[in-house]
């Protein structure tokens, strides 16, 4: 593949990308990017650039990052990248760019999709009911079409593959597997990194004090590092907490779990074929 950037896209170079998946650590991911000093990332996460915002433009795609050149690294973390068209778009456009993506057992997932739909209101009743109504619940959980789009395009050494799971075990490595990959130092260790984001969320009211308390960030022309740095973000995110508090997810019961293993037994097949790895501990979970 050639490369032959716009200037918007050669001044985010070299470019890091995760794909994303709802749920599976995004938003963790995101700050420990944002945490190491020699990666520059986007000033919020999701931006979609490459799914809803492409008509926007390279120029607007660049304005989402710190506008200096000291960083030897930018990243973007987005969900819903993990399709072909977008994932054609990134090959025709930023070919070099590294990738990773985050995947998490799609039953956990499902159940946590759903019981997020129960809380914030957008639905009432029961798992079955709730995927025909709303079919992002197990659709988000069927990795295989995106990853297999992502190998037609891309070599497979372009992508990081990190498992949830890892994560609880493990974070530092985890996140030390995903410096490495992306090419920075590995020994930088970011403050709080065992302290989980976006646990637990009752209703949408939490979600929309934060947005606003980023936009003023971002208005006043500042990052949420340098706040971190600054000792100012702890108010901010305990506030967070206070309103985004719920009851813990209720564990996934047998009717539940069959009910979602009709859709989700012939994914992970897939998916161990395509990734040359045993995931069954996922069926036994």
């Amino acid at each position: 593949m050639s490369e032959n950037l716009t200037e918007p896209l050669a001044a985010v170079q070299p470019l890091f990308i995760c794909l994303g998946v709802p749920k599976a650590a995004t938003t963790w991911i995101h700050r420990q990017l944002e945490a190491h000093p020699d990666v520059g990332i986007t000033t919020s996460k999701e931006i979609n650039y490459w799914s809803s915002n492409y008509a926007k433009g390279p120029q607007w795609y660049r304005k989402q990052f710190p506008n200096d050149r000291r960083y030897d690294l930018y990243a973007e973390v987005s969900v819903g990248y993990l399709r072909e068209e977008v994932i054609e778009r990134l090959a025709a456009e930023v070919p070099s760019a590294r990738f990773m993506v985050s995947l998490r057992n799609p039953y956990e997932r499902s159940w946590s999709s759903y019981w997020q739909s129960v809380r914030t209101g957008t639905f009432r009743g029961g798992l079955e009911e709730a995927i025909t109504a709303l079919p992002k619940i197990v659709d988000d959980s069927l990795y295989s079409p995106g990853l297999a789009a992502f190998f037609q395009y891309f070599p497979r050494e372009l992508l990081h593959v990190a498992l949830y799971d890892d994560l609880a075990i493990d974070p530092r490595a985890f996140i030390r597997d995903i410096y490495t990959f992306a090419g920075v130092d590995p020994g930088f260790e970011p403050p709080g990194i065992e302290r989980p984001v976006n646990t637990g969320r009752r209703h949408s009211l939490a979600d929309e004090a934060m947005a606003r308390a980023q936009t003023l960030v971002k208005k006043v022309g500042l990052k949420r590092g340098h706040l971190v740095n600054l000792g100012l973000w702890s108010p901010v995110e305990r506030t967070y907490a206070r309103l985004a508090r719920g009851k813990p997810i209720p564990p996934l019961r047998d009717r539940d779990w069959n009910v979602l293993d009709s859709y989700l037994q012939p994914e992970l097949t897939r998916l161990e074929a395509l990734l040359g790895r045993d995931l069954s501990v996922w069926r036994a979970a």
